[in-house]
């Protein structure tokens, strides 16, 4: 296969990835919900918070991993790729010594910080979660230069075939034992024993299929301090997108309880699960925009390419947002139940100016490939910290609406405002073609939105499974269609086309 087929063929598996993410987290949440009940489930989430903040170490270091391998292997220098990975090999050592101090740290931080907010039950289970999930890390840092080798080869099929595997399994294997042991820690035994297995299977499939060897011939520390220093650039950006999603919860479980934690936690699931929907072609587009920086004419490549991906995000993502807005609440009430119908507007408030982030997600591939990650850190950080003030002051008047309602204030400042400014000003990409492509295509669906929303409001009053699943298939066949006739341009209808070619050939042998 080749690699023009495998990054085709991965950006086919990477949505198909987010469908199954995507249909397995809205499965799992009802079991989770079902056997834990509020409480437990509060306590999963707060955990899986707490969690957050020492994962982005890892999720930092293995971008300046991917960047650099893929910088070296382009030049197609065995002993460099080998020495690369064998410097990375001695920063991950390191960095899982340091994980285990302050993972320490956390858990010591967490039974103290909830000690009067949660119950000895809760906060002994907490801490055993933690613990196991801080074993989890050390264990998936020991293999991920393999799965860095993976992506930077472009081997998208084997990896996205592995995570829908994962995911696909984890609600399996947890169902059959929730049955005798109905406990958040059982969730985080079952999801820790999965990822583990994974990251083995990463390492096996690097090493004999990709011939991957971690050979130290050399050593390299100006190398080093350019991984660290690359690294730190995105550390920064991730730390401040944990307190954007993250915090709400720590500090809503301290202001009140892990049961308002739940609610506020199915209305994240929905935001979450959205973000999915944009946001995985960067991953796949890494490699080629890598390429495209080391030409003449690559900015005016790469914004090209931003504005094809934005154009398919953003018709992804407005079918979901739409259907979100005509039928949210419906969905909440036979999914979750009634109690949760009110994570419809936390959700949506959060939902709206994330859209901007989400269609423009393959700019931050742009800013880490161009090493202006710093700048993105930056404002992120600033505006994180921003986050957590307006959250205290307005979770203590509205609660989760109000913690929803800061996160959506300032993801609207800086992605809707200010990193635009700077993609343009200073990256040099045609946001004014970018924004124009957005907004002709919204004019063009707007008005389907509106009539969905009038018609449901007025027919669609009776609340069943049946009727929900007939009005979704309705609406996603009426949106297709209004689509293809006024919105997608040559390009995108040929590729429409051709997929529609292929599964009907694909019926017809199989015939």
């Amino acid at each position: 296969m080749s690699k023009e087929q495998n990054l085709k063929l991965g950006v086919i598996l990477s949505y198909l990835w987010v469908v199954v993410h995507i249909a397995t987290n809205f499965v799992f949440t009802p079991i989770l919900l079902r056997f834990l009940g509020q409480s437990e489930y509060g306590l999963y989430q707060v955990v899986a918070s707490f969690l957050a903040y020492i994962n982005v170490l890892e999720s930092s270091l293995s971008a300046g991993v991917l960047r650099f391998y893929c910088e070296v292997n382009a030049r197609d220098n065995k002993e460099k790729i080998e020495n690369v990975l064998a410097s990375c090999r001695i920063i991950y050592n390191r960095l899982i010594v340091f994980m285990l101090f302050l993972g320490t740290g956390i858990v010591f931080a967490f039974r103290l910080f909830y000690r009067s907010s949660f119950t000895a039950a809760e906060i002994n289970e907490g801490s055993m979660m933690l613990m196991l999930l801080i074993i989890n890390i050390c264990i998936t840092m020991k293999n991920a230069i393999y799965l860095a080798c993976i992506r930077g080869n472009e081997r998208f099929a084997f990896e996205k075939a592995g995570s829908a595997v994962n995911e696909i399994l984890k609600p399996v294997v947890c169902l059959l034992i929730l049955f005798q042991f109905p406990y958040a820690l059982t969730v985080t035994c079952v999801q820790v024993g999965l990822n583990v297995t994974l990251s083995v299977i990463y390492c096996f499939y690097a090493k004999s299929k990709l011939h991957i060897q971690v050979v130290l011939h050399e050593r390299d520390r100006k190398l080093e301090r350019k991984i660290l220093v690359f690294a730190s650039g995105i550390l920064l950006a991730n730390i401040a997108d944990q307190i954007f999603w993250r915090t709400d919860q720590v500090i809503l479980a301290k202001l009140y309880n892990t049961a308002t934690v739940a609610v506020y936690a199915i209305g994240a699931q929905i935001y979450t699960n959205y973000m999915y929907a944009g946001t995985m072609l960067s991953s796949v587009f890494f490699p080629k925009l890598s390429l495209y920086y080391q030409e003449e004419d690559g900015i005016e490549k790469m914004s090209a390419l931003f504005i094809k991906v934005g154009r398919i995000a953003f018709l992804i993502c407005f079918m979901v947002l739409s259907g979100f807005v005509i039928f949210g609440q419906e969905f909440l009430f036979l999914w979750a139940g009634r109690e949760y119908i009110p994570a419809y507007e936390m959700a949506l408030v959060v939902m709206i100016p994330f859209t901007v982030d989400v269609i423009q997600n393959l700019g931050l591939s742009i800013l880490q490939v161009m090493n202006e990650y710093g700048f993105r850190a930056k404002i992120y950080f600033v505006a994180a910290l921003l986050n957590i003030g307006l959250t205290i002051i307005l979770a203590h008047y509205f609660a989760g609406f109000g913690a929803a309602l800061s996160t959506g204030l300032t993801m609207l400042l800086t992605s809707g405002v200010i990193l635009n400014l700077y993609y343009a000003k200073v990256i040099r990409l045609d946001m004014t073609a970018f924004w124009k492509n957005i907004v002709s295509i919204l004019i063009r669906l707007l008005p389907l939105l509106v009539v969905g929303w009038g018609l449901n409001h007025i027919y669609g009053t009776v609340w069943t499974l049946g009727n929900f699943v007939i009005k979704g298939i309705l609406y996603v066949v009426g949106y297709a269609v209004v689509a293809y006739l006024t919105v997608l341009n040559p390009y995108e209808k040929n590729m429409v086309n051709r997929i529609l070619k292929r599964i009907v050939m694909i019926r017809s042998n199989s015939e």
